[in-house]
């Protein structure tokens, strides 16, 4: 992974498309992925939570969304801007996910 110092250097998405490819898996493995965001939003909670010194206050006054809490660390320099944005594509393609899938 290489940390990207400016929103113009190039980015590496191999780590993106290995993580990415979960999403083209049988809607019943679907629910590895939304584990995996449960996981990553309760540890980014926790990393906030200890980072900060009033870190408590945001995260549960706060009403962030996993996407603000996302930039917000990766502003802080707590996740490396190529996991950064690999985990910003996966909420994107999230949000386009069918309500109805059959098994």
């Amino acid at each position: 992974m290489t940390k990207m110092s400016n929103d113009d250097a190039p980015i590496d998405y191999a780590i993106c498309d290995e993580f990415l490819s979960v999403l083209s898996a049988p809607a019943k493995d679907l629910t590895v992925l939304l584990r995996a965001h449960l996981m990553s939003e309760s540890l980014f909670d926790r990393i906030l939570t200890g980072l900060l010194p009033r870190g408590s206050l945001i995260v549960q006054r706060g009403r962030l969304s996993y996407s603000q809490k996302l930039v917000l660390l990766q502003a802080l320099g707590q996740i490396d801007d190529d996991v950064a944005n690999c985990l910003q594509r996966a909420i994107n393609c999230e949000t386009s996910w069918p309500t109805n899938t059959p098994e």
